[in-house]
């Protein structure tokens, strides 16, 4: 997990879709799919799609708590 993801997350800030796919270990495509299906939820700002922290969290499969 790179040092921007780790710092968006303890921060509280939206993560982008590259860096948390990346991390998770599956390409940004899969995971903008599955934002797209629903499975994932995600808000858009602009014309960029941002992951919330908890949602990234659980798609990484960090327990909230850590």
């Amino acid at each position: 997990m790179d040092e921007k993801l780790k710092q968006d997350l303890a921060a509280g800030r939206n993560v982008r879709v590259p860096p948390l796919a990346r991390a998770a270990g599956f390409a940004p495509g899969t995971l903008y799919n599955a934002i797209k299906t629903g499975e994932v939820k995600a808000v858009r700002i602009g014309k960029s799609v941002r992951v919330t922290p908890s949602e990234a969290r659980r798609v990484l499969g960090i327990d909230e708590a850590a």
